[in-house]
């Protein structure tokens, strides 16, 4: 047993050792796989799609700003159907607009002119301009860009050609001559209309410094949204050159556009626009709405028109509304520290569905994490990766303790019984603690076999030890089948314990090892009745068996000296219970179980009181009963006179107990117990006791 005890002790101390390196090797592999592209490309597009619904989930999108306004040229205003023929020939630019699509580039120089005469602070085009028009249009633009230096920003546009990737030839694509002579292109604002979705086409960033393919000494290119901002004379923010921010969007309705027309129609800019004081101070972006001009971008928060992209950007630019990324070392590391967490939490519990739960949790604690990293610190911390590293991490320390214990309860089934071996393979400690000596409160089981030693004489020794094994075989496994350990056996006698390696003294763990120990002595009972039908077949000699129950506090550990320890239970419970084992035959029955047993159970099996007894060493007496069957059965016939004469008998009554006793016996109670009762009476009956009757019988054999 302490060899056993070293085992143990070696094998729980490594456990951890063990775990950790598991965890450590599931985030290595985990960290090692990210430098495969294709699997870097699909986590990053699914730690993405998280983001987003975290994005757009949160509640914290941007709020829409009072100062930015969208005119769009929208289906009303390519077709002015709803326009009367009055109000086409009162403006100039609805009649260059009935003309078609393009329109004269004289109709941007007009919108921009009136917007900023009322008072708009900034005009971006959402165009680009790259081609000459008629020379008179293109001329009637180029004088309100003259005319309003600053206030007008247009588009250019970055091409790639001959390749892809950043080996192709990339140029920008910048406004024609024809409206944007040289002395001009210091004073009009330009900036790139491009963004760059990744890989799954999903706009989350905007890049606002450009310099590739520029020529050197060019300065870096800005976007639109850049652009815009220095327009408005604000500060910009310090922008490292060709990176791209991430931005916190705004709701995707938060620059609702206005159609483009109405700016003309004199009714309209009267009562909607207040007569263009609606635009004062604000930046209007102008682009395309129409559904047919495809201009849509994926974005966390949903398909947005091209220039109400360039909106959000803006307004993120302006506030410096960025969200943060980790580095790619930070990552790695939340995935390893993520792995080796979870073989810390395999390690520290041994109960496996605690762990799944807890492992789930913690997966829900990682979607939090990245929820509050986004609300709190506008920080995108891809948690999706450490997350599916914690939970295989906790699988594989799962899977390892579960051959690990498999392995270990069934080197420990050697020693214990099966249930005994579960719990010292899930739960070491208490067996461990009790080595040295603990208080229990056990439930004892004492069986012996009646008559074995004549029979041990007429059969040889081989057939002895076949028929004794195929006996044991069959009670231990009854043991076992209620949970029960077989702590020893004592020649042809077995002693059962339930509760001696656990710590729990509560009355629930209590009843359940009074109600598991008198099932295993009914099921003994049983199964002795079909061995001895099988035995007589063979014409081998029936047995009989005598045993006894109680439940009682001891002393549990390991005894013995240090050539040979036992893990057994010693103390007065133990006694008391081979007492009880050894005065069954007395009594006539097979099975006695003390009252301690007794009034834990009683509701659920038909008990049969016996006698208040007084074993030998004891000086307190004590109700014995047996067990007539579960409470499930009908009653017995008797049982009811055979209880009521019992109390008759303990004050006294002996002729009353005496017509009980005889009346079970007639109801069904004719038996060694009854006829003994029987006798007990008719002797107090012709030699009454003297005063002090207490109904009590002292044994004086054990």
């Amino acid at each position: 047993m302490s060899k056993l005890y070293f085992h143990l002790s070696v094998f729980f101390s490594h456990r951890k050792t063990r775990l950790a390196l598991i965890g450590l090797a599931v985030g290595f592999a985990v960290s090692i796989s990210l430098l495969n592209p294709w699997f870097l490309a699909f986590v990053d597009r699914e730690e993405w799609r998280l983001a987003d619904i975290i994005h757009l989930g949160s509640g914290n999108l941007a709020a829409p700003p009072d100062d930015v306004v969208i005119l769009g040229v929208d289906d009303a205003s390519l077709s002015l159907d709803s326009l009367f023929p009055e109000d086409l020939e009162g403006s100039e630019a609805l009649a260059a607009m009935s003309q078609g699509w393009p329109w004269p580039r004289s109709v941007w120089g007009i919108l921009a002119g009136r917007l900023i005469d009322a008072g708009a602070a900034v005009v971006v085009l959402d165009f680009t301009f790259a081609m000459p028009s008629s020379p008179e249009a293109d001329e009637a633009f180029t004088e309100t860009l003259r005319k309003y230096p600053g206030k007008i920003v247009l588009g250019v546009d970055h091409q790639e050609r001959d390749g892809s990737g950043w080996g192709g030839q990339q140029q920008i694509i910048a406004v024609t001559p024809s409206l944007l002579p040289p002395e001009l292109r210091t004073e009009v604002p330009t900036g790139l209309l491009n963004f760059w979705p990744d890989a799954d086409e999903v706009v989350r960033t905007q890049r606002p410094l450009w310099s590739r393919g520029l020529s050197a000494g060019e300065d870096a290119m800005p976007s639109l949204a850049l652009a815009t901002l220095r327009a408005t004379g604000a500060a910009a923010p310090d922008i490292e050159k060709d990176r791209d921010y991430v931005f916190r969007f705004g709701h995707p309705q938060s620059f609702e556009p206005v159609s483009l027309h109405e700016i003309f129609v004199e009714p309209l800019w009267v009562g909607n626009f207040g007569s263009g004081e609606f635009f004062r101070d604000k930046v209007v972006f102008v682009g395309v709405t129409a559904r047919h001009f495809q201009d849509f971008q994926r974005t966390p928060v949903g398909t947005l028109i091209g220039v109400q992209l360039h909106a959000q950007a803006f307004r993120a630019l302006r506030d410096g509304d960025w969200l943060w990324e980790i580095s790619p070392p930070t990552r790695i590391a939340l995935v390893v520290v993520a792995a080796l967490l979870a073989a810390g939490l395999a390690a520290s519990f041994q109960r496996p569905l605690v762990i799944l739960a807890l492992l789930i949790a913690g997966m829900v604690l990682a979607i939090v994490s990245q929820w509050l990293a986004y609300s709190t610190a506008s920080l995108v911390l891809p948690m999706l990766l450490p997350a599916a590293s914690w939970f295989a991490s906790g699988l594989f320390c799962l899977g390892y303790d579960f051959m690990l214990e498999s392995r270990r309860r069934k080197e420990l089934q050697r020693y214990f019984s099966s249930d005994m071996a579960d719990e010292l393979a899930r739960n070491p400690a208490p067996y461990l603690r009790s080595l040295g000596g603990v208080d229990r409160e056990i439930t004892l089981l004492f069986s012996d076999l009646r008559g074995f030693t004549s029979l041990a004489e007429r059969m040889n020794a081989a057939d002895l030890v076949k028929h004794l094994n195929t006996y044991l075989e069959k009670m231990v496994q009854t043991v076992f089948d209620e949970r029960g350990s077989i702590d020893k056996f004592i020649g042809d006698a077995i002693m059962a314990v339930w509760g001696r390696v656990r710590d729990d003294r509560s009355i629930a763990a209590l009843d359940a090892d009074a109600h598991r120990a008198v099932s295993a002595a009914l099921r003994m009972r049983e199964a002795l009745e079909d061995l001895n039908r099988q035995w007589a077949e063979e014409g081998l000699p029936a047995l009989k068996i005598g045993i006894g129950v109680h439940q009682g506090s001891a002393v549990v550990g390991n005894i013995g000296s240090a050539a040979r320890m036992e893990f057994t239970a010693i103390g007065d419970t133990v006694n008391t219970a081979a007492r009880l084992e050894s005065l069954s035959k007395q009594y006539g029955v097979d099975l006695l179980v003390s009252q301690s047993v007794e009034q834990r159970i009683r509701k659920e099996f038909h008990f049969r009181p016996v006698d208040l007894v007084r074993v030998k060493g004891k000086s307190e007496a004590m109700a014995i009963f047996t067990v007539v069957a579960a409470s499930d059965a009908p009653v017995p016939g008797g049982l009811e006179e055979f209880k009521l004469a019992v109390e008759a008998y303990r004050r006294a009554g002996f002729v009353e107990a005496l017509e009980g006793f005889e009346d079970a016996s007639r109801l069904g109670f004719d038996d060694a117990l009854t006829h003994l009762q029987i006798q007990r009476c008719r002797e107090m009956i012709e030699s009454p006791p003297a005063n002090g009757w207490d109904g009590v019988f002292t044994a004086t054999e054990k």
